[in-house]
């Protein structure tokens, strides 16, 4: 596909890239759908490790899939690991997504990702500031993860090491006052030591709820963390039957308390019933069979 070159004065010119300032890149060089720049505003940036755990995968695809149900685009960095599954994911879903490139749009990297790249032209667009014939560099990296920053209002980081790409990124959506959340992961796992961290030094809200994050509906971390905890409530209720609150607390791994609020808010959404038995304890059923 023909290269195209945008520029600031452009009206497609992705306009959170002003927000780089001295920094900002002065033209880019793309190739596929030029209008997807116009749909940024409502885009979400995920980033994370090459070296991706099944877990995050699953995640990353999750997340994407409930994106594409209130048509928000992706952008990410066309790498492997998580960022490939961000790309192939919003293809799955018919859902436009950005590559951002590190070099030369003739130097794209990494070459196992060639058809992916394909996919991506086809259904969005690959984007870069580095004029054809220059090779991606660990600089040019670095440079990349801040345009994929400021591309988008949000910024998720699945997976990551203590000493990342995708934390250069996050410390660069910070930079920029944007919006940032991280996934949280498995203490023992090294690819989200960088997550955890994120969380742990309150610089990211905690991603727990993937539907609510998408859709926008949840503006705190304690109500992703509520919507999670009822989740979890409402599997346990759908497995049981008609527990009891201490059956929900052992089936869904949560303390009685965690297991009141979660039954709180699934009775506030109208989901469960409650009944009494014959001891006079209080049991719950779902309302209807979803």
């Amino acid at each position: 596909m023909k290269l195209k070159l945008v520029t600031a004065e452009d009206a497609n010119w992705p306009a959170g890239l002003d927000d780089l300032q001295d920094s900002a890149p002065s033209i880019l060089f793309v190739e596929g759908d030029s209008e997807t720049l116009t749909k940024l505003s409502q885009a979400v940036s995920i980033v994370g490790s090459r070296l991706a755990s099944t877990y995050g995968l699953q995640v990353t695809s999750f997340l994407v899939r409930e994106l594409a149900q209130v048509a928000r685009p992706t952008v990410s960095g066309g790498a492997l690991g998580i960022d490939a599954q961000v790309h192939r994911s919003s293809i799955e879903q018919k859902l436009p997504t950005v590559a951002v490139m590190a070099g030369g749009m003739d130097k794209k990297y990494p070459s196992a990702n060639f058809k992916l790249f394909k996919q991506v032209i086809n259904q969005g667009l690959l984007l870069s500031e580095m004029p054809p014939g220059l090779a991606p560099t660990r600089w040019r990296f670095l440079q990349r993860n801040r345009l994929i920053a400021a591309l988008t209002p949000t910024t998720v980081v699945i997976e990551a090491g203590i000493r990342s790409g995708s934390i250069r990124t996050a410390n660069n959506a910070l930079e920029l006052s944007r919006e940032l959340y991280a996934v949280p992961g498995s203490v023992l796992s090294g690819t989200s030591l960088g997550t955890n961290a994120l969380i742990a030094d309150s610089k990211a809200q905690i991603l727990c709820d993937l539907q609510y994050f998408a859709t926008g509906s949840l503006s705190t971390p304690n109500q992703q963390i509520e919507s999670a905890l009822a989740n979890r409530a409402q599997d346990a209720i759908r497995e049981s039957g008609f527990p009891s609150l201490p059956e929900v607390a052992k089936l869904a791994g949560l303390t009685l308390s965690e297991s009141e609020l979660a039954l709180r808010e699934l009775t506030a959404q109208d989901k469960v019933i409650e009944n009494l038995s014959s001891n006079g304890e209080v049991h719950y059923a779902l309302k209807y069979a979803f």
